[in-house]
């Protein structure tokens, strides 16, 4: 069973959950709602919950803003069709 790590713990600019755990870099993917979407960067700004995220979209083709995705260690690894 993994150690819970608090808040001081996490990489600068890391998301918190409710458990104090990443929001990106927990063993699940995490679904969000993209916000914003940066096609030259190749970004997102996602949300889950109420704390947000820029995620990378090199892993899936054509997000639009609204799209709900699985997040990984900041990669959206799927756009979940809705």
């Amino acid at each position: 069973m993994r150690k819970a790590r608090g808040a001081s713990d996490l990489p600068d600019g890391c998301a918190t959950d409710q458990a104090s755990d990443c929001a990106l870099c927990h063993d699940a993917a995490v679904m969000g709602i993209a916000l914003d979407v940066d096609r030259l960067k190749q970004t997102a700004v996602v949300r889950f919950g109420s704390d947000t995220a820029v995620v990378a979209l090199d892993l899936v083709d054509a997000v639009y803003t609204g799209d709900t995705l699985l997040v990984h260690q900041g990669f959206a690894v799927a756009r979940l069709e809705t």
